[in-house]
């Protein structure tokens, strides 16, 4: 028995005397070993056998972790984005931070068996109890932000990919007032025929599209509902276009105060323009106030509105869209601690509206690079007074690449906070189960196309053709050269 702490004495696997080096005869040593790697500590202290069986499961893990990883990482990628099997990642993050806990303290209790016969001063063991506390600790930290972080990203997929559209189940707000059906009869106030825009036909095969013209369009909408508003508009309206093959990328910004934007049945016949004599940031609460004219429920209705309206404007089939709160931006800008932005030209606004709907501020941006929170990031992108919404459209692909540039440095630190927020304000129709694929093309620098040098355009059929002629041949010839920096962490 050992003299003082009444256990005993225990042998190593090959049945020799333990080593009497008190360095690796440590339980404090060898518990913080299994913290590292569960069974390294056990393995140290002389109880290797013991210390293989408990590591081999957390080895062979690793080892098949990596091999996916070398061999396709997607498989992953495609696992995490299954809900059924999110589900099981955090049943597991929980149940193998049971099988740790114990593995510290296995280890604790072999080497402290094998410990020096020297009785330890009170101190000593007070300290080595005190090591231990917190080790566990740690580790049960660790496994529970992994596994809430598991948990939220659950929940943030099934809201961000609920098929009912933003919101789930919920109606959009009322009308303030009573808002009457437009009538088939109305007439546009200008009557441009766009007949340069056909309906994109259906693709006759029953698998999936996105892949199948060469590019993968989606469309960004920033939507600018908040306090001081009715319903919600278009506040941004970004068509993204990705050539599969190369990773080329071309951003189209549509201005918001876009007149005669042609519309699809049966909406279109309510006007003899066949389009929407109204701005098309106007087109969500117009499908809601007009239900009979659109497909959809809800306020799946005005986004769905907006997305056939674009596809006919730009003459493409869109793969989805994603639908942002542009006060949700403020919020994710806050998650990461602010944004960096290289501001190109001074911008000053006198009178640009404050979030709360009621009242206006004075906004100046100087040139150079600078730290913006959310706040003064969302008013760069937004003020118009000075330059028009065509400049800024400008700003807009700016910011959302310094934000680009955040997610990829700031990322993993901020990940329940930025899920969170996506849960809250961000919304798509792409199909979930088609991500993963979408994950694997690798996007170049953004080439940046403004359909515009006005800010409110009057669409006729030259200017639908000459939009349409230039989102197909945006590919065309030598990409241009990228002068941005890398992106430095």
């Amino acid at each position: 028995m050992h003299p003082d702490d009444g256990h005993p004495k225990l042998a190593d696997d090959e049945g020799a005397p333990p080593a009497s080096t008190p360095f690796n005869r440590s339980g404090v040593f060898a518990s913080f070993l299994s913290f590292v790697l569960p069974g390294l500590g056990q393995a140290v202290v002389g109880a290797w056998r013991r210390g293989l069986l408990i590591a081999a499961p957390v080895l062979l893990l690793i080892v098949g972790l990596a091999a996916t990883w070398i061999v396709d990482k997607s498989i992953l990628v495609r696992a995490a984005l299954t809900l059924p099997v999110l589900l099981g990642i955090v049943v597991f993050i929980l149940a193998f931070m049971v099988y740790r806990l114990w593995a510290i303290v296995d280890a604790y209790r072999i080497g402290d068996r094998r410990a020096s016969p020297v009785h330890p001063s009170l101190a000593i063991r007070t300290a080595s109890a005190l090591v231990l506390v917190a080790l566990l600790v740690g580790t049960v930290a660790m496994h529970t932000w992994a596994a809430y972080v598991g948990w939220s990203a659950h929940q943030t997929l099934v809201a961000v990919f609920d098929p009912a559209g933003p919101g789930g189940d919920e109606t959009p707000s009322p009308s303030p007032t009573p808002s009457p059906r437009v009538s088939p009869t109305r007439e546009p106030t200008v009557e441009p025929t766009p007949t340069a825009s056909p309906t994109p036909t259906p693709s006759p095969t029953p698998q999936p599209t996105w892949a199948e013209d060469g590019r993968l369009n989606v469309l960004l909408i920033g939507s600018d509902a908040g306090p001081g508003r009715f319903s919600q508009r278009a506040d941004a309206i970004i068509l993204i276009s990705v050539e599969i093959e190369t990773g080329r990328v071309a951003a189209f910004s549509v201005p918001r105060y876009t007149y005669n934007v042609p519309l699809p049945e049966p909406a279109a016949s309510a006007f003899a323009c066949r389009c929407l004599v109204e701005p098309i940031n106007a087109l969500f609460v117009f499908a809601n106030q007009n239900p009979t004219l659109f497909a959809g429920e809800g306020e799946l209705k005005g986004w769905t509105a907006v997305s056939d309206a674009i596809e006919l404007l730009m003459g493409i089939q869109l793969d989805g869209m994603a639908v942002a709160d542009l006060n949700g931006f403020v919020r994710m800008v806050d998650a990461f601690g602010g944004v960096t932005v290289d501001v190109p030209a001074p911008v000053y606004d006198s009178a640009y509206p404050d979030p709360d709907g009621q009242t206006f501020v004075e906004v100046s941006f100087a040139v150079g690079e600078q730290r913006m929170d959310g706040w003064h990031a969302l008013a760069y992108a937004r003020t118009r007074q000075q330059d028009g919404d065509v400049a800024r459209m400008g700003r807009q692909q700016v910011v959302v690449r310094a934000l680009g540039r955040e997610l990829s440095c700031n990322l993993f630190f901020n990940l329940p906070s930025i899920l969170e927020v996506a849960r809250d304000t961000l919304w798509t129709n792409l199909p979930l189960e088609d991500v993963p694929d979408m994950l694997r093309i690798d996007p170049t620098s953004v080439e940046s196309h403004v359909l515009f040098d006005i800010h409110n355009p009057s669409l006729n059929a030259e200017d639908i053709a000459r939009i349409q002629a230039e989102v197909a041949t945006a590919f065309d010839g030598e990409p241009p050269v990228d002068e941005s920096p890398p992106i430095d962490c």
